[in-house]
């Protein structure tokens, strides 16, 4: 009974004394950003109003999140950053005639972590992106038809599904995404000091148009043509510019959280690896 009294004893004290040394040597930091649905910790747009013309918003960046660590001499840094994002991307096309009509819009966010100034590995990520193209081809032109005619009456009835040919109507989406919504980012070799930890984002967003052509034959003179919006042509053709295209794109950063712990890479080789060819294996 003395001996298990006194292993029990023992143990009780070991624990207590070796919790705090843990402790102790363990460093980390962290920031926690909650942004209200009102006020969007980074907030980018871009609206394409003239047609064949690609508008980019100004890049729009910001630090969002940020910690300062004291370090010891010859320590690497294991940093966290997750964030919420979100891209919105309207497209919209309107056409008639058999006009081909297109409308692209892009949006995107990036992120670093810059620690004193540089920029840490991996330097920069794409945590989220989208490319949005839509394309149509809108109003089957009737190319040719044949009709049955009574010959008593000189009169006829056309059924376009079954007396026409028409030309197809076509219409494709194309979307092209990329995400992250956490990255560890990498700082080896730190000298010994307080060091200051910036998340910065980048919000990028633009957008274009480009409105479709038509052309009525045998239309009845140029200023008619002129009068009614059109291009007079050969032959007695008209074309016509269609208007009701558009497109425009946001980019948006809401809740975010910074994480820094000191850490120590293995000493053999192969502890940190950098490669900084995108071809590397």
């Amino acid at each position: 009974m003395k001996f298990k009294k006194l292993f029990l004893t023992t143990a009780i004290a070991s624990a207590i004394v070796s919790a705090p040394v843990f402790a102790a040597n363990a460093k980390f930091a962290a920031h926690v950003s909650e942004a209200h649905a009102t006020a969007h910790l980074l907030h980018n747009g871009a609206v394409a109003t003239v047609s064949g013309t690609r508008v980019d918003a100004p890049d729009e960046v910001a630090d969002l999140l940020s910690a300062t660590l004291k370090v010891a001499n010859k320590k690497d840094l294991l940093i966290g950053v997750s964030l919420q994002s979100g891209l919105y991307t309207d497209t919209q096309v309107k056409g008639k005639n058999g006009s081909s009509e297109q409308a692209l819009a892009e949006a995107g966010i990036k992120v670093k972590v810059i620690i004193d100034g540089f920029d840490v590995y991996p330097r920069e990520v794409i945590f989220a992106s989208r490319i949005q193209e839509l394309t149509a081809t809108l109003g089957g032109v009737i190319e040719s038809c044949e009709v049955a005619v009574d010959p008593e009456t000189g009169q006829g009835d056309i059924i376009i599904a079954e007396d026409c040919v028409v030309s197809d109507e076509a219409i494709g989406l194309m979307l092209n995404t990329t995400s992250a919504n956490h990255f560890n980012f990498v700082a080896p070799d730190l000298t010994s000091g307080e060091h200051e930890i910036v998340v910065q984002v980048t919000a990028l967003s633009s957008a274009e148009f480009l409105n479709g052509t038509y052309t009525v034959d045998s239309y009845p003179d140029q200023g008619a043509c002129e009068l009614d919006g059109g291009v007079w042509g050969t032959g007695s053709t008209c074309t016509f510019t269609t208007t009701n295209n558009a497109a425009s794109s946001w980019a948006i950063v809401d809740i975010g959280t910074l994480t820094v712990e000191e850490v120590r890479a293995t000493n053999q080789e192969g502890g940190i690896v950098i490669d900084t060819d995108v071809n590397a294996p």
